[in-house]
């Protein structure tokens, strides 16, 4: 967004009428995102508690506003939120306790599910990750959860967060590749030995084959010669 650009580099007092997105938005009436941001009237006004930044692009450190990697970026935040729907394990949590954030991910991600069997208190903040239940059919059950942990989250000390990110970084330590390599070896073994019986019975003659190709008698003619 250029007008953003300029008024950046401005350092004028004058809002913009355009407050919540960071770049530009292609059909942004059609952007969901965007559509409940309106829906709920988080336009980012002066007297509004929540302030609401809505980066709809690539953070490659070239974007033109922040020009900051993700992982510049993501150590300045406070606490993540990931409610996977699906994910076979889910890296943005991991990633985001590798960097001291707790996080917020649910038991439809790879990653949370290896932090239930990891933890006990899997189901607070408190722990570093919070681990939400997460069905077809629980959407608002889901939310509200969300909502609890984020203001819970919100009213601690610093001393308490301080602690919290400490145990966040726990889980990365525990998930690094020379912890999990092993497991890996394993299930590429397994994997590989499953493949190589299956292609080896598949190259094997069945008996049915066997008998297919010996070869039969010919039978003799009985007709009499003429």
């Amino acid at each position: 967004r250029k007008d953003l650009q300029e008024k950046l580099e401005s350092k004028g007092k004058n809002q913009l009428d355009w407050k919540v997105p960071t770049h530009e938005v292609n059909e942004p009436w059609n952007n969901e995102i965007l559509n409940a941001i309106g829906y709920y009237g988080l336009d980012n006004q002066e007297y509004h508690k929540v302030k609401v930044i809505y980066v709809p692009c690539l953070l490659d450190g070239n974007d033109g506003i922040f020009n900051m990697s993700y992982y510049d970026l993501l150590p300045g935040l406070d606490l993540t939120v990931f409610a996977s729907y699906y994910e076979p394990w889910g890296y943005t949590p991991l990633e985001s306790v590798a960097f001291g954030v707790p996080t917020i991910t649910t038991d439809k991600a790879g990653f949370g599910l290896w932090v239930k069997k990891e933890s006990k208190k899997s189901d607070s903040i408190s722990n570093g990750v919070a681990v939400v239940n997460r069905t077809d059919f629980n959407f608002d059950e889901v939310a509200s959860r969300i909502e609890n942990e984020v203001v819970s989250f919100s009213k601690m000390k610093d001393a308490d967060v301080a602690k919290i990110s400490e145990k966040a970084k726990t889980f990365a330590d525990k998930a690094s590749w020379d912890k999990f390599i092993a497991s890996y070896v394993e299930a590429y073994d397994k994997a590989l030995a499953k493949g190589a019986k299956k292609s080896a019975a598949k190259k094997a003659p069945s008996a049915k084959q066997t008998t297919e190709t010996v070869e039969k008698p010919k039978r003799r003619s009985c007709a009499k010669k003429k």
